[in-house]
C-alpha cells in the first residue's frame, strides 16, 4: 500500500542555512580542526536541515571489502555496532548499493524496497523507514557513502538530493585533506629517517651534483677518510685516490656508470692522515622527477678488517700454522714452478726429505707442548741456515721438507744436508730439560729422480727411509731403493696383521745360576709363525717394529701372553712358577707407556710378583734424565728390571747409580770372544765386580761353550743363559721340561 510522502520545504532560509553550513566546515578544517569532529559537525548540521533524519558517513576499505562508520553522532551505539563493516552488496541496504554499483541510491520505503532485503531486521529493529545513500569520491575513486536515514517513508526533495550531494562532496573534500595530511606525515616520517639513516649509518655516504662534485658528506665518510666537510666540498670523490690510479678508475666508473647505471669495486684511497685504506664503494646515479642526472651517490664501506682477513686467510692457505713454514700445498705449487721454468731453460733442483728420529718418544716423554716447542725450534733453525730462495716445508708430523733450487752439484747437495743435521745436534731447551735429536735425510733430484713433485717427494721419501740405516744418515735416491720400500710397505702391512690375528707366539728360554747350573727363572722371547714362510725370528720382523713404532703394540702383545701363560700354569698344582723376565722397547719409557705397562702388570698378582721386565742400555741413555724418573715409577709399582745388552752402549756410572735396577745382562758380544780375547775377558770381570758392588744381580747372556761358562763362573757371574744351555722353547714343552714337577 502506497505511504504518503514528507517533503521538507525549500525556502530561502534553507539555502542560507546550507551556506551556513558550509562556511562552518571550511573553517574547521582551516582550523585544522580533527577529521572525527568535522565529520560530526557535518551530519549534525546536515540533520538540522532534514528534521526527523539522521545523518550517517562510511568509509570503503577496498582492502577488506568492508564499510565502517566514521560519523554518526545521532545513532545510537548499538545502531553504530549493527551497521560497522557493513558488506557491500544489491541487498544489504543503500550504503551497501552505492558501493556495489558506484551510483546514488534512494529507498523511499526500506519495508518494501528489495535493495535492504539482507539488512530489514536491523532496519525495523531501530525504525529505519527511508535512506538515501550517495556516493563520496576523492580524486575520481570511491571512496565512501554519505546518507541521510529517515524514520518515516519519504522521498527526497530535489533540494534534500542536492544537500545529499552537497554533503557526500564535502566529505570527500575532508578525506582528502586527510589523505594529504597522512601522505605528507608519511614523507616527513620518511624524510626524518632517511636524515637519521644518513647521520648514523655506518657506510660513508658521498652525494654529489650534476657535475659529479661533493655537496653532501654524512659522520661516516669523515670517521673512515679522517676528512672534514670543509675539506671535500666542490671536489670530486676520485681526489682520495692516489694519482697513477685516479685516470683509469675514473675511466671505468664512468663507463660503467653510461652502460649499467652503476659502478661497485674495491678503491684503494689515500685518508687524510696519509695512510693507505682499502674501501668497497658503490656509485648509483640521482635522478629528478623528469628522469634527468641529479646528481651521484657514493656508499663506502671499510673493508680493511676483510682484507687483512683475507691477507691471514692466505696465509694460512699456504703455511703451516705452527711454525709458520710453507705446507704441502705451497711446496707443489714450488715445484711445479720449478718444473714449468725447466720447459723453457735447462735447471734442477733437490728435493731434501727430513724425518727426527724418535721425535713420537720425545713427544711422549715430555708432552705436546715440548714437541711444538722443538718442531718450531726446527723451523727456525732450518731457516736461518737456507737461501731465501730455498723453500722449507713442514710436510706434516715431524717431517720437514726443503726444496733447493737451481743446484746441480751432488757433492754440495750432500754438504747442505749434512749441514743441517749438524743443526740438530746442538741441545735443545724446554723447561728443566736438554736434550739431542737426531734426523735422517732423503735426497731426490730433479729432473733425474722425478719430473713431478709427487714422484720427487716419493723418492726422496724412500731415500729417506734408507738414510735411517746409513752411518751418515743421509741417502741419495736410487732406482733399487723403491723395491726395498715395497717390501717394507708389505712387511707393515704383515705385521699389522699378524698382530690383530695373533700369529706372534711366546718363546721361553731358561736361565740357570752361575755356581751350579740351577734352572732358576726364563726370559721370554718373540716368534712369529708366518702363514707361508714359517716361523720368522725376532731378528727379522722387531727392527722394523721399532723404526714403525709397531713395537709398542708387540710389547704388550707379549707382556698379556706371559701373564696368561702364568696364570694357566698356575692352575694346574703340578706346576711351580718361576719369575719371567720380558723384553721391553726403550718407546715404552715415558709417562704415557709407564702408566699402561704399570696397569697391565697389575692385573695380576702374577704378572705383579713373577715378571720382570729388561730394557737396552742405548734407549736407557738416550734420554737418561726422563728414564730415572719412569725408572722410579716402575719400582714404586713393584717391578723388577734389568738393563739388557750391558756393554755395547755408553752408560756413565753416575746414571747406572741413580737407575734403579736390579740386574745387568751381560751383552752377548762380549761373551762371545771371552775366552780368546783378553779385553773381552777383562771388561766381562770388570763388569760383574762392578754390578756386584753397586748390589746387582749379573746375568751373561749367549753362553754357547762349556769354556765360556767356566770363564763367567770364575769371575762370579750370578746367572747364565744360552745354547750351551738350551735354546728358547715353545710354551708347553718349556712346561713338560722345566716347570712341571717330577712324582
Amino acid at each position: 500500500m502506497s505511504m504518503p510522502i514528507q517533503k521538507t520545504p525549500a525556502g530561502a532560509e534553507n539555502y542560507t542555512e546550507l551556506f551556513e553550513m558550509q562556511n562552518s566546515i571550511l573553517e574547521m578544517m582551516g582550523s585544522d580542526a580533527a577529521q572525527g569532529d568535522i565529520l560530526d559537525r557535518l551530519c549534525l548540521l546536515q540533520e538540522k536541515l532534514v528534521p526527523g533524519a539522521v545523518a550517517s558517513i562510511m568509509a570503503y576499505d577496498e582492502r577488506e571489502g568492508r564499510l565502517h562508520l566514521l560519523a554518526a553522532p545521532s545513532l545510537s551505539e548499538e545502531a553504530r555496532e549493527a551497521f560497522e563493516a557493513l558488506v557491500p552488496g544489491p541487498e544489504n541496504g543503500s550504503c551497501a548499493n552505492v558501493i556495489w554499483h558506484d551510483a546514488p541510491q534512494y529507498v523511499y520505503c526500506i519495508p518494501e524496497d528489495g535493495r535492504w532485503a539482507g539488512n530489514l531486521e536491523v532496519a525495523e529493529r531501530f525504525g529505519l523507514k527511508a535512506c538515501w545513500s550517495m556516493p563520496v569520491h576523492v580524486d575520481g575513486k570511491l571512496v565512501g557513502t554519505f546518507a541521510l536515514s529517515s524514520f518515516v517513508e519519504r522521498k527526497p526533495s530535489p533540494f534534500e538530493k542536492m544537500l545529499l550531494s552537497v554533503g557526500a562532496r564535502i566529505a570527500g573534500i575532508v578525506l582528502k585533506r586527510e589523505h594529504h595530511r597522512e601522505k605528507i606525515a608519511r614523507q616527513q616520517k620518511r624524510v626524518y629517517l632517511l636524515a637519521k639513516v644518513f647521520e648514523n649509518v655506518s657506510e660513508g655516504i658521498v652525494i654529489t651534483d650534476r657535475n659529479n662534485r661533493i655537496v653532501e658528506i654524512n659522520p661516516a665518510f669523515e670517521a673512515i677518510t679522517g676528512y672534514s666537510e670543509a675539506a671535500v666540498k666542490g671536489k670530486l670523490p676520485v681526489f682520495m685516490v692516489d694519482s697513477e690510479e685516479r685516470t683509469a678508475l675514473r675511466r671505468d666508473i664512468v663507463r660503467a656508470i653510461r652502460e649499467k647505471g652503476f659502478w661497485r669495486g674495491e678503491m684503494r684511497i689515500v685518508r687524510a692522515d696519509g695512510e693507505p685504506s682499502f674501501e668497497w664503494v658503490s656509485v648509483s646515479k640521482l635522478k629528478s622527477d623528469d628522469g634527468k642526472t641529479d646528481g651521484f651517490l657514493y656508499v663506502i664501506s671499510d673493508i680493511n678488517e676483510l682484507k687483512i682477513s683475507q691477507q691471514k686467510m692466505a696465509y694460512m692457505a699456504f703455511h703451516d700454522t705452527l711454525t709458520g713454514l710453507a705446507n704441502r700445498d705451497l711446496l707443489m705449487e714450488r715445484i711445479g714452478h720449478i718444473i714449468d721454468r725447466s720447459e723453457r731453460m735447462p735447471l734442477s733442483a733437490a728435493v731434501l726429505f727430513l724425518d727426527l728420529d724418535r721425535f713420537k718418544y720425545l713427544n711422549d716423554t715430555f708432552g705436546h707442548a715440548a714437541g711444538d716447542q722443538l718442531l718450531i725450534e726446527v723451523g727456525r733453525r732450518l731457516k736461518h741456515a737456507l737461501r731465501k730462495a730455498d723453500t722449507i716445508a713442514r710436510f706434516g708430523g715431524d717431517e720437514f721438507v726443503i726444496l733447493l733450487e737451481d743446484v746441480d752439484n751432488r757433492e754440495r747437495i750432500f754438504e747442505k744436508a749434512e749441514f743441517i743435521l749438524s743443526l740438530l745436534k746442538k741441545p735443545f731447551e724446554f723447561e728443566k730439560h736438554s736434550f739431542v735429536i737426531y734426523g735422517s735425510i732423503g735426497i731426490a733430484i730433479f729432473p733425474d729422480d722425478g719430473t713431478d713433485g709427487q714422484t720427487l717427494l716419493k723418492h726422496a721419501d724412500t731415500a729417506m727411509y734408507q738414510a735411517k740405516q746409513s752411518p751418515e744418515h743421509i741417502r741419495f735416491y736410487a732406482p733399487q731403493m723403491s723395491e726395498h720400500t715395497l717390501k717394507s710397505l708389505v712387511l707393515e702391512k704383515e705385521l699389522h696383521t699378524a698382530l690383530n690375528r695373533g700369529e706372534f707366539e711366546v718363546y721361553y728360554q731358561p736361565i740357570v745360576t752361575g755356581e751350579n747350573r740351577t734352572f732358576c727363572c726364563a726370559e721370554a722371547l718373540v716368534r712369529w709363525r708366518h702363514p707361508e714362510r714359517g716361523l720368522v725370528y725376532p731378528g727379522e720382523f722387531v727392527p722394523f717394529c721399532e723404526e714403525t713404532g709397531l713395537i709398542s703394540q708387540l710389547d704388550e702383545y707379549v707382556l698379556e701372553t706371559v701373564i696368561a701363560d702364568l696364570r694357566r700354569w698356575h692352575s694346574d698344582p703340578l706346576n711351580r712358577i718361576v719369575p719371567i723376565s720380558v723384553n721391553i722397547s726403550g718407546r715404552h719409557i715415558n709417562q704415557q707407556d709407564v702408566t699402561r705397562l704399570i696397569h697391565i702388570l697389575n692385573r695380576s698378582a702374577l704378572g705383579r710378583d713373577y715378571i720382570g721386565l729388561e730394557l737396552t742400555e742405548t734407549y736407557l741413555m738416550q734420554f737418561a734424565e726422563e728414564t730415572v724418573i719412569q725408572l722410579e715409577r716402575l719400582k714404586h709399582a713393584g717391578v723388577k728390571l734389568a738393563m739388557d745388552d750391558f756393554g755395547s752402549g755408553y752408560s756413565s756410572l753416575g746414571y747406572l747409580k741413580r737407575f734403579k735396577i736390579d740386574k745387568l745382562k751381560i751383552d752377548r758380544l762380549l761373551v762371545h770372544d771371552i775366552v780368546e780375547d783378553g779385553d773381552d775377558r777383562s771388561i766381562a770381570d770388570a763388569i760383574i765386580k762392578m754390578g756386584h758392588s753397586l748390589g746387582l744381580e749379573i746375568i751373561a747372556e749367549g753362553v754357547e761353550t762349556a769354556a765360556q761358562y767356566e770363564t763367567l763362573r770364575s769371575f762370579g757371574c750370578d746367572m747364565m743363559q744360552g745354547y750351551f744351555f738350551d735354546r728358547a722353547l715353545p710354551a708347553e714343552t718349556f712346561v713338560e721340561k722345566y716347570l712341571r714337577r717330577r712324582r
